[in-house]
This record gives structure tokens, sequence and C-alpha cells, in this order.
């Protein structure tokens, strides 16, 4: 049910179910369907992006010069506003499903602390950079301060050794800026 409201963009359904693993659930079990619906997110965001991007150069591209033919006119202003409209409705599903991730990614600070644990198995199991930093982001929001610090020493990736010590947030964290 998760995934297809993340697929769906349904964001109160999305906080609802969030809700009910925390509350409810295994806190591991709450990690496992909160990482799986992160990468379902990313997944549903970046062609959201793309498309809008991919409409506001064909609006740009759009051949609007001048012209003395009122018909040729009022054809182009209809089709300006196609564009506007096109626009608009794919940023709004695309801030929509921003909105949807930015709800996973608050969870996290209200998964009970032995779930940090797998989290922090599951950064060294992840091939995506992209979802370690954000399994990072949301160890910080738990406080788990020593497993960012073990992450910080043993990941290769600058981005993601970042987000690690950017979690700490501490006097320990010094010891990579130096």
């Amino acid at each position: 049910r998760l995934l297809e409201a993340v697929r769906e963009s349904r964001l109160p359904e999305v906080r609802q179910i969030l809700a009910g693993l925390v509350v409810e659930g295994d806190p591991v079990r709450a990690a496992k369907a909160l990482v799986q619906a992160l990468a379902k997110a990313r997944e549903r965001i970046e062609p959201l992006i793309a498309s809008a991007e991919r409409a506001r150069q064909a609006a740009l591209d759009f051949d609007d010069s001048p012209s003395f033919d009122l018909r040729e006119e009022s054809v182009r202003e209809r089709q300006r506003e196609l564009f506007a409209a096109r626009i608009r409705q794919l940023e709004l599903k695309a801030l929509e499903a921003e909105r949807v991730h930015q709800a996973l990614m608050e969870i996290f600070a209200f998964l009970k602390p032995c779930a940090a644990a797998w989290l922090a198995g599951e950064v060294e199991r992840q091939g995506s950079w992209i979802l370690k930093c954000e399994l990072l982001e949301g160890l910080a929001a738990m406080g788990a301060r020593d497993l960012l610090r073990a992450a910080a020493e043993r990941e290769p990736e600058p981005v993601v050794k970042a987000a690690a010590v950017e979690g700490m947030l501490d006097e320990r964290a010094a010891d990579y800026l130096a």
C-alpha cells in the first residue's frame, strides 16, 4: 500500500501509512518499508522533473514571432496558453512528489533506535549514492552519531562522506574537516 501511495503521490495516505508503521509495527520492518518507499519516490520525482524541463524547453523553442494574420496570431496565443497550462500541471505533479519524498524523510526522526543499526547496514549495501545520503540523513535525524562516524570512516565517495559528516554536527566532525 505504501509503495502504491508513493507512486501515486497521495500525501495524506502516505503519512497515515507511515504513522501506522512507526507506532504499531516492528521498527526494522518500518525502516525496510521506508527505504523501499524512498527509492520509489526518487524514481517518481526524476521523470516528473525531466518532463517539466522538456515542456519548458518546448515552450521556449516555440516560434512566436509576430504575424499580421489575426487567425495565426490567435492560434499562437492559444498554443502559448496550452504550453503554460502543461508546464503548471507537470510542476504541480513534481511538487507533490517532492512533498511525499519529504514526508518520507521526516519519518526517520520517529523510528525507534533499534532500527538504526539496520539502516547503517543498508547504507553499506546500497549502490546509489543518493539513497546512501538520504539514509545517512535519516540516521542523523535518529541521533545515531556513532553510526554516522563509522560510515564517514569507511565511505570512499566524497559526497557520501560529506553527508555522514554533516549528520554528526559535533566536535568529532571537525576531524574530517581538517
